[in-house]
Formats: C-alpha cells, structure tokens, sequence
C-alpha cells in the first residue's frame, strides 16, 4: 500500500512542480479528489483512472453521483419517519 499512495503522490508532486516552473495556478481540491481517485481506484478495484494526468471529469461524475445517493437516502428517511 505505502509503494501505492507513494506512486500516486510522485504523480501529483510532477503535476505540481511542472505548474510552478510555468507559474500557473492550480486548484488543489480537484487535485487532491484526483489523487484520493486514483488511490482509491487502484487499491479496491484495481483500475488506474490516471485522473491526475488525464482530465476526463470523473471526478465531478462521481462528486455528483455521491451528493444524489446521499440526497435519495436522506429523502427516504423523511419519508419513511
């Protein structure tokens, strides 16, 4: 697992530095869901989503899949009370 969150984290540390050396700016709450992503992705399912390099909007997919799972089994508990 440490070799794993490791491999993940030298991606973003590459990321990062390429973005200081040309003065860009970054959003460092996409790249964090980005690397939990990529961890997550090899560690349970082993599938590299490679979010970190390729832009491909799952994570927003996924942002909004879990805020209407979340908002659905909050809607059931008012209905069934």
């Amino acid at each position: 697992m440490i070799s794993l969150f490791g491999e993940a984290t030298d991606r973003l540390c590459k990321k990062l530095d390429a973005a200081a050396f040309y003065g860009e700016d970054v959003e460092m709450e996409s790249l964090f869901s980005r690397l939990t992503l990529d961890i997550i992705g090899r560690a349970v399912f082993n599938y590299d989503f490679d979010s970190l390099t390729n832009d491909t909007g799952i994570v927003e997919v996924l942002f909004l899949l879990s805020i209407l799972s979340l908002f659905s089994q909050t809607s059931l508990l008012f209905i069934f009370q």
